[in-house]
């Protein structure tokens, strides 16, 4: 089965959602050989770094130093760790658990991430949230990314409000979110997607929740029109010419728009295969025994 097909139920109706309303679907099945509690507390219990670990509740968050392990006499690496043991007592004191990059250490999410990218065209990132019952982490927020909301174990609570500005090209969190146009309870097995700017809030029941939030990084057409401005702008040589000073006595008008004619015809023959963004391919793992011959190899590798 395909990495969209496990948040999807029905590909039509996703790709008419796509960035302009909320799409609930069910019945995807179990996720757990892709993330879970259990995989989450893998990833805590090997070490992960601090910087990757949030844990909130109401709009607090402790500070990283209580959740670091004690440092070592002897440690040489600087960076901190998560204590599993620290992070385990916040969560069971109702914060919200929140680990970022998952696909960075978990090599199920990273191929399940690395699938996604290549059938949806764009680059993504998994975020791990892992909610106590009866609880709320973050407040009112929307995001700068499409996102999808597998449901892994139990269940949340979500509103969600209609964007104050379609697709906003920064995070934000309103002081007050419209009325809610979806109220749900989304229950394992289930996905939620959302476009980005649409605000959501999140809390749970009687319930633990745990779900894999998915971001998909969908570049807009502004973006891809100024890239493809400054990929023609460096091939037409008046546009590589300096402005003129403010003292000299030229007309900067028939300046302009000479250049923009230069500009527009060569912009006019860009073709949507010279700049359609490319995700990167995921690499493929070294073969067993790869790294034994870097190792003993006498030769610096060229």
């Amino acid at each position: 089965m395909r990495s969209i097909d496990r948040l999807v139920g029905d590909r039509s109706a996703f790709a008419a959602a796509w960035e302009h309303e909320p799409l609930l679907s069910g019945a995807l099945g179990d996720f757990e050989d892709v993330f879970g509690p259990d995989e989450a507390q893998r990833m805590l219990a090997a070490g992960l770094p601090v910087a990757t670990v949030r844990l909130f509740r109401e709009g607090e968050s402790p500070p990283a130093d209580r959740i670091a392990r004690p440092r070592r006499p002897n440690a040489g690496n600087h960076v901190r760790i998560a204590d599993y043991g620290r992070v385990a007592r916040y969560v069971s004191e109702g914060y919200t658990l929140v680990l970022d990059e998952v696909q960075e250490y978990s090599p199920a999410v990273a191929v399940f991430a690395a699938d996604l990218a290549a059938e949806t065209g764009y680059p993504g990132d998994c975020a791990a949230f892992l909610t106590p019952p009866r609880s709320r982490g973050a407040g009112p927020h929307a995001d700068t990314v499409g996102l999808f909301m597998r449901q892994v174990h139990g269940a949340k609570r979500w509103r969600i409000s209609a964007p104050a500005e379609q697709w906003p090209a920064r995070r934000w969190q309103p002081g007050d979110p419209a009325e809610p146009v979806l109220d749900l309870v989304l229950e394992a097995g289930q996905c939620l997607y959302l476009p980005r700017g649409y605000v959501h809030v999140g809390e749970t029941g009687d319930q633990a929740s745990a779900h894999l939030a998915i971001s998909v990084d969908t570049p807009a057409w502004g973006a891809l029109f100024e890239a493809a401005v400054r990929a023609v702008a460096g091939e037409i040589p008046e546009l590589r010419e300096p402005l003129p000073p403010a003292f000299a006595e030229v007309d900067r008008e028939r300046l302009f728009d000479e250049r923009m004619a230069a500009l527009t015809e060569r912009l006019v023959k860009t073709r949507w295969s010279d700049l359609a963004p490319r995700p990167r391919p995921r690499p493929a793992p070294p073969a067993p025994g790869e790294f034994t011959a870097v190792l003993d190899k006498k030769e610096p590798t060229p």
